[in-house]
């Protein structure tokens, strides 16, 4: 990979209501970027996210969370920054996951030059449960703003 190449991953369990989050995020980037971004889905695995962002410049993470913020609240952290706040440690939005890797990167000295992650507050987590429309909505904006976010830094994600 080239310094420039930046994978987004979108974490979740599909057919899981709002924890789907993160994939619906990458279904909305799909034909918006260009060369040297890579989509991805993932269930939330913390040791396969390690091996999946081996080698990138810059790795953005989207999915659901559980603080008991109104469904569909946006959470943008630079991870490679500050540890992750408690509300990733939650079973509920299956993101304990995404936090235990993130701080096992960084413990372990394995953390990408960076690392942004995007969250969203959910609200239904179970299996057959349809999303919350805030929480819908909130993927669109996600989307949008990871596509702001690689504009202003001078990435080459968006096709022209």
């Amino acid at each position: 990979m080239d310094e420039l190449s930046v994978l987004i991953v979108g974490v979740g369990v599909s057919k899981h209501g709002d924890s789907s989050a993160g994939k619906w995020v990458v279904k909305r980037l799909m034909g918006k970027t260009s060369t040297g971004v890579n989509l991805m889905e993932q269930v939330s695995e913390g040791p396969f996210l390690l091996e999946c962002w081996r080698g990138y410049h810059t790795v953005i993470l989207a999915g659901a969370v559980s603080s008991g913020a109104k469904p569909g609240t946006l959470f943008r952290l630079e991870a490679h920054r500050k540890p992750l706040p408690d509300l990733f440690l939650t079973k509920k939005a299956n993101t304990a996951d995404i936090f235990a890797a993130v701080e096992r990167a960084r413990a372990e000295h394995l953390m990408p030059p960076r690392l942004i992650v995007y969250g969203i507050e959910g609200k239904r987590f179970k299996e057959g449960d349809k999303m919350v429309e805030d929480v819908k909505d909130a993927t669109r904006n996600v989307a949008e703003r990871i596509l702001l976010d690689l504009r202003n830094r001078l990435i080459p994600a968006v096709a022209h």
